[in-house]
């Protein structure tokens, strides 16, 4: 038998016999070249402190030099100062005395005499006679005649001779005052023939620096970085330390370490910088002969473990042989001798485990054979009862649509006879209940269809603000008689016009929205939408429904989305439900690419938040309906927070303005200062404002839910209510209030007494087997005005359109002796007759809608009927406008 894939990746990962013996010889050769690097990192410090210390040295030589021209200077400035030439002020004679003292072997370059004023009554460099104002020198001159001490100055540009200089100040005194001051000036050039004078080596870098840390002379390339300022970094080691030695980095870029002297008596500084590669290459060809040496030792020892490592090959290669032969690879040739006592006992070993595994394999290969047949004959079965568990979800979805098709049809046809108030009460108990056991099917075949992975999605442009105001409205009946505040808010950069499955959208939203309803006894559900950054053009928004109800523990939410779960079951019990309404919610959302997750506190309520990307829709109108009227100016007064701020939020994207009011105090005072609105917003708790409302100028609107609906409803009747806004407020129902608030108070529109109704003349043929419903549909359709034909069969319908005119058909489509796709193919095939035919079945499974579109109908009602449904498809169909109930 084949070893396994991950047992041969491991063996090809584990090491031969030779890579181990040259491991060996590496373990044996690591200490010595550890040893090296140790003695070379050893002998590096020591060379580079040993250079450090000789260049330290050389730098201190320097700038005692440097102290030394400088010193020069001021002695003979000092000497010239007590010339008598001065005293008699024969400059002319003095200019003399000066210049020859100018020779090659003194450091300076000129002298200048100056006053007090600065100005310079002779210059050497010029000729004897000149006269000017020296300002460059004005502040140390004055320094100078205000201590009467020589002066040693820093690099500066001299106007006069158009170059940088450095200079001496010494004082003329005379009965111990100062009249006059002698400088001394310093070229660049004379003080860097110092560094020259040194000889020191061509890769040494040398420059002096004055007090300020400015370059006065350097050996590279004076003429481009004299004045330029030295590093901060050396700078603030200037000021630290007198000497010391750091890693720095020249003007050119070049690193070194930079060895520096600093004087006492002028704050001038020299500094030698060594390249650190000058350091490194000293080191290198000390220890080059080191590791050849090493070298030859190690490929020494590589050559010895080869050798030994050919015996041991040898001989492991023969138990590698037989041992491949028992793994059912061919042998190459006869197995190779063993090279050592070890390897042919184990060698023995293995031939004898051979015969015994030959047996076992033929064992085996029969055992195989038989365990397949098993397996592929349960997965038949398996196959088999997955299909039929299709079909029998199917039928089932059918048997119990259609008798729940009859039920509901023939409550809404009862609803319609005028029955008695109480009456009424008990067909909506009628319908609710019927609409909650086909909530109950729905999420069942849902969850059939995700588990089979059969659901798809349509994609399509909608308008967000339609889908939320179909949640409201199923928010609204579903709070019922419960003190709860109803609210629904969208961020404003949230766009409004997408691209998804509207529908799957929808069913998600009610979904949460119902559950968080259901489990919150008093206090406030929100739905909160809001825009997530997300790449490219789509739009990834988020979807909060918030609760103020009892909460979950971390146990509950761990198991919150299994099937058929809820919280505990108390919980069951208490409020009912199968446990598929989120796991059905989850499903969507990670089939339209999202993610689902709950935060939860027992007692504090939930908040379920979902992530759905959705693109962004150009080809629907994207200008609010709102925008059509004309601006509004509202009073918006509720005191919920909540309320008030996504209230606040829907007036504002309709483009709208408002004035907001917590409480009915803050409300009546905006009224009575003289404000002016287009209408007034007002919570239905507020009854205060209500008895006011013949001072209110603008119309009323009262928001209110269900558990409020009867308490306004005698303010209604007697027109203090311009119109009611259902909370939570949307911005499609806010326009409509609006408008209806805009309306309040006219003529109503006389009646048409020619209207017909809305199927009138139209003839339908119904197809459909079953009584009940053959009265359902009938009703429904001879109520709206139609001429209604009945057929029992598909055979029937034929029969009946061969001498009928007909201008729509309605086609159930499992029927007894012929069914609805053999008689619409007839319809089209063998009758040729193009009028629209309709499917209207309890299937609800995608493969029989795809039947009904292949047989050749053009489209599809379920059952139970969705009468408002059905007559938007008729009239679609028919060509005429909505048709109404």
């Amino acid at each position: 038998m084949a070893p396994h894939q991950g047992e041969q990746k491991y063996v090809a990962r584990l090491p031969t016999i030779r890579s181990q013996l040259y491991s060996l010889v590496w373990a044996c050769a690591l200490p010595a070249i550890l040893g090296i690097a140790l003695l070379t990192n050893n002998f590096i410090v020591r060379e580079r402190k040993t250079i450090q210390q000789d260049t330290l040295i050389t730098a201190r030589a320097l700038i005692q030099a440097v102290d030394r021209d400088l010193n020069t200077g001021i002695t003979v400035a000092l000497a010239l100062a007590n010339s008598p030439s001065i005293d008699s002020r024969d400059f002319a004679a003095f200019y003399r005395q000066a210049t020859d003292v100018l020779r090659p072997e003194f450091p300076g370059y000129n002298f200048v005499l100056h006053d007090r004023d600065s100005v310079q009554l002779l210059n050497t460099a010029r000729p004897y006679g000149e006269v000017y104002p020296d300002p460059f020198s004005a502040a140390r001159i004055a320094q100078v005649f205000k201590t009467g001490k020589p002066l040693i100055s820093n690099l500066f540009y001299a106007g006069a001779l158009k170059r940088p200089l450095a200079a001496i100040h010494a004082p003329v005194i005379r009965d111990g005052k100062v009249v006059y001051v002698i400088s001394v000036a310093f070229v660049p050039e004379r003080l860097g023939q110092v560094l020259r004078e040194q000889l020191l080596p061509a890769d040494r870098v040398t420059g002096i620096f004055d007090a300020n840390g400015v370059l006065v002379a350097r050996t590279h390339d004076p003429e481009k970085y004299v004045g330029r300022p030295v590093s901060p970094t050396l700078m603030s080691q200037f000021r630290l330390r007198q000497e010391d030695a750091i890693e720095a980095t020249t003007l050119e870029g070049i690193p070194v370490y930079s060895m520096y002297s600093r004087s006492l008596q002028s704050g001038w500084a020299v500094v030698i910088g060594v390249p650190r590669s000058a350091v490194y290459a000293a080191v290198f060809d000390s220890i080059t002969w080191i590791m050849a040496f090493l070298a030859v030792v190690t490929a020494a020892g590589f050559g010895v473990a080869w050798h030994f490592a050919r015996n041991i090959e040898r001989s492991v290669r023969s138990l590698t042989t037989a041992a491949m032969a028992l793994g059912g690879k061919a042998r190459q040739g006869p197995v190779p001798p063993a090279a050592f006592h070890e390897a042919a006992q184990a060698l023995d070993t293995l031939h004898g485990v051979e015969s015994e595994l030959l047996r076992y394999r033929h064992h085996l290969e029969n055992l195989i054979e038989h365990r397949t047949r098993q397996l592929e004959s349960a997965m038949r079965e398996a196959q088999a009862a997955n299909a039929a568990k299709d079909v029998f979800v199917a039928n089932m979805s059918h048997e119990l649509r259609t008798p729940m098709n009859a039920v509901l049809g023939v409550a809404h046809l009862l609803g319609r006879t005028g029955v008695s108030p109480e009456q009424a009460r008990y067909l909506d108990m009628i319908r609710t209940s019927g609409q909650s056991l086909l909530g109950i099917l729905n999420d069942i075949l849902d969850l059939s269809k995700m588990q089979a992975g059969k659901v798809e999605l349509h994609h399509a442009p909608f308008r967000l603000d339609d889908v939320l105001h179909a949640v409201a409205t199923i928010m609204s009946v579903s709070a019922g008689d419960k003190d709860l505040e109803l609210a629904i808010g969208v961020d404003a950069d949230v766009p409004r016009a997408l691209v998804g499955d509207a529908l799957r959208l929808h069913q998600v939203l009610v979904n949460l929205a119902g559950n968080a309803i259901k489990f919150t006894e008093r206090g406030e559900v929100s739905l909160m939408v809001s825009r997530l950054p997300a790449p490219g053009g789509a739009s990834l928004l988020r979807f909060a429904v918030k609760d103020t109800g009892i909460g979950l523990n971390e146990e509950q939410v761990a198991r919150l989305f299994s099937p058929f779960t809820q919280a505990d079951l108390s919980t069951t019990r208490r409020f009912g439900g199968t446990g598929l309404g989120l796991t059905i919610s989850k499903g969507l959302v990670e089939l339209m690419q999202g993610q689902i997750d709950v935060h939860s506190m027992p007692g504090e309520g939930s908040e379920f938040r979902i992530t759905v990307p959705l693109g962004v829709s150009e080809a629907i109108d994207t200008v609010d309906a709102a925008q059509s009227v004309a601006p509004q100016h509202l009073l918006l007064a509720d005191d919920n927070a909540t309320s008030r701020h996504c209230i606040a939020q829907a007036i504002a994207a309709a483009g709208w303005t408002c004035d907001v009011a917590a409480n009915a105090q803050a409300a009546i005072a905006l009224l009575r200062n003289g404000a002016v609105y287009d209408a007034v917003l007002v919570d239905w708790q507020m009854a205060e404002l209500c008895a006011l409302q013949p001072e209110i100028k603008a119309p009323l609107i009262c928001m209110l839910n269900a558990y409020g609906r009867d308490l306004v409803a005698e303010d209604m009747a007697n027109a203090r209510i311009a119109a009611c806004l259902a909370k939570p407020v949307t911005a499609v129902g806010l326009l409509e209030a609006v408008q209806a608030a805009r309306a309040h108070g006219q003529e109503p529109a006389a009646p048409d007494d020619n209207a017909q109704p809305a199927l009138a003349g139209v003839r339908i043929l119904l197809v459909e087997d079953n009584p009940i419903n053959q009265v359902v549909a009938r009703g429904l359709l001879e109520q709206a005005g139609a001429r209604v034909a009945v057929a029992e069969n598909g055979e029937d319908a034929v029969t009946q359109l061969r001498r009928l005119d007909c201008d729509l058909v309605l086609m159930d489509v499992q029927m007894p002796v012929m069914d609805g796709f053999t008689a619409t193919r007839i319809i089209r095939e063998e009758l040729r007759l193009s009028l629209p035919v309709i499917a209207m079945t309890a299937g609800v499974m995608a493969s029989e809608r795809e039947q009904c579109i292949a047989a050749g109908m053009d489209d599809f009602i379920g059952k139970p009927i969705d009468v408002e449904q059905m007559f938007s498809i008729l009239a679609r169909h028919l060509g005429r406008a909505t048709l109404e109930r």
